[in-house]
């Protein structure tokens, strides 16, 4: 049992860094690559400040892990390796992200990201800017 716990949890990081074997989480790697990439191609694009069990931060449980706007349009991003599944926490925070107009999406890769960026990109037609300080 303690061995199948082991290998798993092998599996789950990636080492990364100079040979001092730190550890890094596979979805960790991929929000840093859809991040730098969004970012190249224009994309206002946020980190969601995530926490462990005994510290809340972000905005809220199973908030994505991205935060973009598109064209004045909320996208969140929710990245899963190949084998990651979204918990209930996070389809509920999608949903309720989609049921206020904003969209939601889980990927994969940096590829599922950008084709997402853009399919939101042509379905949103550009709002005009408000300039709520200027109506005073």
């Amino acid at each position: 049992m303690r061995s199948q716990l082991v290998g798993r949890a092998e599996a789950a990081v990636s080492r990364v860094g100079d040979g001092e074997g730190v550890l890094v989480n596979p979805e960790t790697i991929l929000k840093n690559q859809v991040k730098e990439a969004l970012l190249r191609i224009g994309i206002l694009v946020f980190s969601n400040a995530q926490a462990g069990r005994t510290y809340r931060a972000g905005l809220g449980p199973g908030s994505a892990d991205l935060i973009a706007v598109v064209h004045g349009r909320f996208l969140g991003l929710e990245l899963k390796t190949e084998t990651g599944a979204a918990s209930p926490d996070q389809l509920a925070w999608g949903d309720t992200v989609e049921d206020h107009g904003g969209c939601y999406a889980i990927v994969r890769s940096v590829d599922e990201a950008i084709a997402v960026v853009r399919l939101v990109a042509k379905w949103t037609p550009r709002p005009e800017r408000l300039r709520l300080r200027e109506a005073a």
